[in-house]
């Protein structure tokens, strides 16, 4: 069985306290992470958007097409897109994932009137 290292003692002497600037640096807290999100320009957020929602797959296009529109509508409620360019885009992908034009228009109103409407943390005003 391995033992480990084997040291010897060449001077039995007390342990010596830290210097003060040693331990302070030791226990000191870091900063706080300030985290800066990384935000696309609104063009090419929509565009992600429609790209998602044109691919929803079957059985789920009528709530990826909500979710894009409740993206869409935050976009509108920060003022990055209009009311009407946000719905359009949102009932265009519905409509290309396969929904009845309708529903993809409906959907895609409902969607953004909830985003836009929506406050910080998911809450409705």
């Amino acid at each position: 069985m391995w033992a480990g290292p084997r040291y010897t003692v060449t001077r039995d002497i007390p342990p010596q306290t830290l210097p003060k600037w040693i331990l302070n640096a030791l226990t000191r807290k870091p900063p706080p992470l300030t985290v800066v999100p990384i935000v696309a320009p609104a063009s090419e957020r929509l565009a992600s958007i429609e790209r998602y929602v044109q691919q929803a797959p079957i059985g789920e296009r009528n709530m990826v097409c909500f979710w894009g529109a409740c993206r869409a509508g935050e976009m509108v409620r920060g003022g990055a897109i209009s009311p009407r360019d946000a719905v359009a885009t949102v009932a265009r992908a519905g409509i290309a994932a396969g929904l009845d034009e309708i529903e993809a228009w409906r959907t895609a109103k409902s969607g953004v009137r909830q985003g836009a409407a929506a406050m910080a943390g998911g809450a409705r005003r």
